[in-house]
């Protein structure tokens, strides 16, 4: 079976490596992101009529920093069904799915909410903002940014990771955000006319490697973990 080189920063990490392993298939550990967090201050949360949540990383900075007992009671909105699932471990009573990337959980708040319904709070990456609050914007909606976290590139190449992508035998890349890819192809060059694949979460997290040299790329049906893997079955039916 083919080794999977698995990008993915911590704490998601490790649950890939599990489920990888579950599959039968021999996972690599090569994170191209160090998730940090920042020291900003905190908002008046009274201010706000909900909280938008882009990962579940986001979710888990938040409620190192803040007593979610308090403010349960505010609405949840979650790009997908991880951060769903970590928005209701962290507390929060009304939480709500898009099942899908940044527009469709923009896509979701202007279904259920009106502008009259009182200002949104985007909680994530320092890297984040932009295109979902500017189209909120457009529609009426009250939007500020909460930076809880910034996401640093890994800078040393693995000589394991290294050794495997020069070898003969195909590998596949697994990459969960446009961010890693970026950090991967700044660190790893690959042979011409190799036979590894690429197996992203979205077109988005792929992109940065567009023309890298993978054999060929398999983009998860849905950017979330379990259409993911199913990507991974299927690029492993294809060696």
């Amino acid at each position: 079976m083919p080794k999977v080189i698995i990008t993915r920063a911590e704490p998601g990490h490790s649950q890939t490596l599990e489920h990888v392993r579950a599959l039968g298939l021999t996972a690599m550990s090569a994170p191209m992101l160090d998730l940090v967090a920042r020291d900003v201050p905190l908002p008046d949360f009274t201010e706000y009529g909900a909280l938008l949540f882009t990962s579940a990383n986001g979710v888990r900075f938040f409620a190192e920093r803040v007593n979610i007992a308090g403010i349960c009671d505010l609405g949840a909105y979650c790009v997908g069904p991880a951060t769903l699932e970590a928005a209701k471990h962290a507390g929060f009573e009304d939480c709500q799915n898009a099942d899908g990337d940044a527009e469709d959980l923009a896509a979701l708040i202007a279904e259920h909410r009106t502008p009259s319904h009182g200002k949104l709070l985007h909680i994530a990456n320092q890297a984040a903002a932009g295109h979902m609050a500017q189209t909120l914007r457009t529609r009426g909606f009250g939007v500020d940014f909460l930076p809880l976290y910034a996401a640093h590139a890994a800078r040393t190449p693995l000589q394991s990771v290294r050794e495997t992508l020069a070898a003969s035998a195909p590998a596949l890349v697994l990459v969960h955000s446009a961010k890693a890819a970026e950090a991967f192809k700044a660190l790893y060059e690959l042979p011409r006319e190799t036979p590894h694949m690429l197996v992203a979460v979205s077109e988005k997290a792929a992109r940065p490697l567009a023309g890298a040299g993978f054999a060929s790329t398999i983009i998860a049906e849905r950017p979330n973990e379990t259409t993911l893997m199913a990507a991974l079955l299927a690029a492993c039916a294809r060696l």
